[in-house]
Formats: C-alpha cells, sequence, structure tokens
C-alpha cells in the first residue's frame, strides 16, 4: 500500500511539473580564441618544466573574473545576466523556431505608458551589429540546423522578441552560416563569443539607470460580484 501512495505521489508530482514546465531560449557566451590550440601549448609549455610557475598560472585561472559572466541581455520585457558558465537563459516567447538578435552598447527605451516599454531603440550615433537566427530542417537529411546570417534594423527599432546583448559590437562576435541544431521544443542558439576587453562594469552601471523597465510585473485583484477582476500595473 506505501509503494503505492509513493508511485502516485511520484506521478502527481512530474505531472505536475510538465503542466507547468516552460519553454526556454538559451546560449552560451564562450571566449574568443586569441590564438590557435598550437599558439596556446607553446606558450604555457614552458610553465610545465618550472611547478611554481604552473601553480600560480592555475591559481591565477581559478580566482579570475570569467570572461564570459556578467553579460547583460534582455529579451521580451526579460532582464538577466550570463552565469558563472556564461549561459543565458529566458523564457520562450517564440511561435517560430526563429529569433534576431542585437548587440549595442547603449540604447534608448521607448515608453507605451508611465512604466511600460514598447520597444527599446539605439541611440543615434551608436553603431550595432544584428543577426537573424532561424532553426530549419533538411529536406533529404532531416537533419535541424541553425542558419544565422546578419540583417539591419529598420529604424533603428529592438523589437520586443529580440534577444538584445549590452556590449560593444566589436567586442561579440557572432558566426554566421549553419550549425547543426537539436530538435526540441527548447531553442539552444549557437554559441556566442566573446572577446577580451569587453566592459562589463561599464554596462552593468549603465543598467542601473534603466532597471525599472524590467521590474517584475505587480498585479492586483479587484473582487467583483460574481468573479475576481485581475489588474495589471
Amino acid at each position: 500500500m506505501n509503494n503505492k501512495l509513493i508511485m502516485l505521489c511520484i506521478v502527481l508530482t512530474f505531472g505536475h511539473m510538465h503542466i507547468w514546465s516552460t519553454h526556454i531560449i538559451n546560449f552560451f557566451f564562450r571566449s574568443y580564441p586569441d590564438m590557435s590550440e598550437q599558439q596556446q601549448a607553446a606558450k604555457y609549455a614552458h610553465k610545465i618544466k618550472n611547478p611554481g610557475q604552473l601553480t600560480k598560472y592555475r591559481i591565477k585561472s581559478v580566482s579570475a573574473d570569467p570572461q564570459v559572466a556578467g553579460i547583460f541581455c534582455t529579451y521580451a520585457g526579460y532582464n538577466t545576466v550570463s552565469n558563472l558558465n556564461g549561459q543565458v537563459i529566458f523564457p520562450n516567447k517564440q511561435s517560430k523556431p526563429a529569433i534576431s538578435i542585437v548587440i549595442a552598447s547603449h540604447f534608448t527605451p521607448v515608453s507605451l505608458t508611465a512604466n511600460t516599454l514598447r520597444n527599446l531603440e539605439i541611440e543615434k550615433g551608436k553603431t550595432y551589429a544584428s543577426f537573424k537566427a532561424e532553426r530549419k530542417q533538411d529536406e533529404e537529411t532531416e537533419e535541424y540546423y541553425w542558419e544565422v546570417e546578419p540583417t539591419t534594423l529598420t529604424n533603428n527599432i529592438i523589437r520586443q522578441d529580440a534577444i538584445f546583448i549590452l556590449a560593444k559590437p566589436d567586442k561579440v562576435y557572432v558566426p554566421t552560416g549553419i550549425t547543426l541544431a537539436l530538435k526540441s521544443q527548447n531553442l539552444l542558439l549557437p554559441d556566442i563569443y566573446v572577446k577580451k576587453g569587453i566592459m562589463k562594469i561599464a554596462r552593468a552601471l549603465y543598467m542601473i539607470n534603466l532597471k525599472q523597465f524590467f521590474a517584475p510585473v505587480k498585479k492586483e485583484f479587484k473582487q467583483e460580484k460574481a468573479y475576481y477582476l485581475e489588474l495589471v500595473n
């Protein structure tokens, strides 16, 4: 009897998780390789001969701030930063497996109401880079793949359903062309590479002035005669 109750609880728990689960869009920032593997091996080969130098190098690599962490990104009203592994995760609000990616160091929020954004715009005179990533399926092999190509913005407007990366465009490299993809309800975009010198602290200070536009939605409920009216602030 106890075993049956345990199994029932497990089924109900996983069923609940499945009903309320949210599909995601995610990708990883990777460090842009500034040298080939052969060059890296030659650079550190002499350190292996000296245990003291090797230990010093290992301590430095562990204690240093990861280059791929702390990069601000927005999407569909959500604001987040890449974690220590360089991963960025958003809830998937796309109806199709296609998404725009925009990179710029400055943007202007265009308000719909006092605390609601209509869209973002690139500041005049500021450079940007934009791309479109679309997941497709090969008709012959039935394999899935991402196709990434550069694009241009219309009137410098960043759509709400675009992933916006707050960084200088010359410090972020988005590989174009075809990359193999997984068949999944979750979208795992191709890796994006960041170069040395990306100014994460400056971008964090920049976002402090705009944090009110990415605050959680506040809901209020008003009781009517036969139902509750939900109000969104």
